[in-house]
């Protein structure tokens, strides 16, 4: 496991180049375009968006296996099964699957919203967001990028708002927004970092970035044509992030560390980006992985299988619930807090009122423990009996988002050397020294894109791989 730590306030501003303590990070500019700005924009000759849309398609993209009538009158809850993979929507009025729709392509994350199911897929060469009919499970429109374009996805606010990982136009990445059908882009705004979860709620879109060391927050408000990325300012420490997971709510925003030892979850103020209070919300040795909110809670998941309730008028844990399984993500709906473990392949319901477990339904396959990945070097030239590496000298990669924890980067390849800074989740690199092994670990030295950075880091544990390869 990796360990973390919060590094001092001057370190941060000095790697980062934060600006002076009392001035903003970024402008509070309108940056939502006219159409004809993104018409321009979108052309193969001047950008990596391709901005293709298809429409009432039916290839090998998605097989309809089954679409079963509901009990209930919402468009269900939507998870993805990562063994098959399948997308699968469930009744909460029966506590079934009623929907359950092979994939082709590797999908990435899903959201529901403006009368449609939106999904994100990933296939050699391109990646792309389908709109799926709920009623009849069938892709009705997809726009598409090229291969890695989109992290994450959201609905609501009269669309579907997409994070893309590549600048189309000004800012590091964007955050782009899709009209309803599915079938256009209508808004592009600028990030200052390389976005991994966005949550849309009444004032607009909120989008968590990772920048090198730490992490920023980014709400976009469509209606007032506003920009605003948090903290606004670097006054002290409360305003430094390094945020894992959030969930917006009308009391605050509420986050979670990416340092696995933290137990605890956070209250930040939505105006300046300052953590306002620290709640307590898991015993020593457990942790946070996820969080939603609803109008009266904070739900948290931890990775000992928990579930618990934290009231959001007192912050105090009210009740708890056991799975016994290793969660990845809650969901909310009207009727209930969902917990789901791919590993088990089985939805948890949740009583809102009681905070107990009170249902649980199959979603299909078991997700499988992966083989040990063939090496490209034979491990007894790595290091002998630990893990073997995935890499050639020269190759590219990115910090493994899940868990999304950074790396550190140190002077020489070892656990005692000085650190030297640390690369966050997404975060590009090219492997320009390496390997060596020492104390057990592959190690290599790493130059990263887009700053100077450059130094040795560890490719994984033995029980996780901290980078994974990219195609170019």
């Amino acid at each position: 496991m990796k360990l973390r730590f919060w590094l001092p306030l001057m370190m941060l501003l000095c790697l980062t180049g934060c600006e002076i303590p009392g001035q903003p990070l970024t402008p509070e500019s309108t940056i939502e375009q006219p159409q004809s700005d993104i018409d321009k924009t979108l052309t193969p000759e001047s950008s990596w968006l391709t901005g293709t849309t298809m429409t009432a398609i039916l290839d090998e993209t998605s097989v309809v296996v089954q679409v079963a009538p509901r009990e209930s009158g919402g468009l269900g809850v939507w998870l993805i099964n990562p063994a098959e993979p399948a997308l699968v929507g469930i009744d909460p009025a029966v506590n079934s699957v009623f929907a359950h729709i092979r994939l082709s392509a590797d999908p990435g994350g899903v959201a529901v919203g403006e009368g449609a199911i939106w999904l994100y897929q990933s296939k050699p060469g391109e990646t792309f967001i389908s709109r799926i009919d709920p009623l009849t499970g069938q892709e009705t429109a997809r726009q598409a990028f090229l291969e890695g374009g989109v992290r994450c996805i959201a609905g609501g606010m009269g669309g579907v708002w997409a994070c893309l990982s590549k600048a189309q136009g000004k800012g590091i990445a964007n955050l782009a927004r899709l009209a309803p059908q599915g079938d256009s882009i209508i808004a592009l705004y600028p990030l200052q970092a390389q976005p991994f979860q966005a949550v849309v709620d009444r004032t607009g879109a909120w989008v968590l970035q990772a920048m090198d060391v730490f992490t920023l927050l980014g709400h976009v408000d469509p209606n007032r044509m506003m920009n605003v990325t948090l903290p606004r300012a670097v006054p002290s420490t409360e305003y430094v992030h390094q945020f894992a997971r959030f969930a917006v709510h009308s009391s605050g925003i509420y986050t979670i560390s990416q340092d696995r030892r933290s137990h605890y979850i956070y209250r930040v103020d939505p105006q300046d980006g300052r953590i306002l209070q620290v709640i307590d919300v898991a015993a020593e040795g457990d942790y946070p992985l996820d969080l939603v909110a609803d109008d009266n809670n904070i739900w948290v998941a931890l990775h000992s299988g928990d579930v618990v309730r934290v009231d959001a008028a007192t912050l105090t844990v009210t009740a708890l619930a056991r799975t016994g399984a290793e969660l990845t993500e809650l969901i909310t709906s009207e009727e209930a807090i969902w917990a789901h473990s791919p590993l088990e392949a089985r939805l948890y319901r949740i009583d809102p009122m009681s905070g107990q477990l009170i249902a649980q339904v199959e979603t299909g396959r078991r997700l499988q423990p992966t083989a040990t990945p063939v090496p490209k070097l034979p491990p007894g030239e790595v290091c002998q009996g630990s893990y073997p590496t995935q890499f050639r000298l020269g190759d590219f990669a990115e910090v493994n988002p899940s868990p999304p924890i950074p790396n550190r980067v140190r002077v020489e390849p070892n656990l005692h050397a000085k650190i030297v800074g640390e690369i966050g989740p997404y975060t590009r690199m090219q492997l320009i020294e390496g390997p060596v092994c020492t104390d057990g670990w592959v190690w290599w030295k790493i130059k990263v894109e887009n700053n100077d950075l450059t130094g040795w880091t560890a490719e994984g544990d033995g029980e996780n791989y901290w980078l994974i390869p990219l195609p170019y």
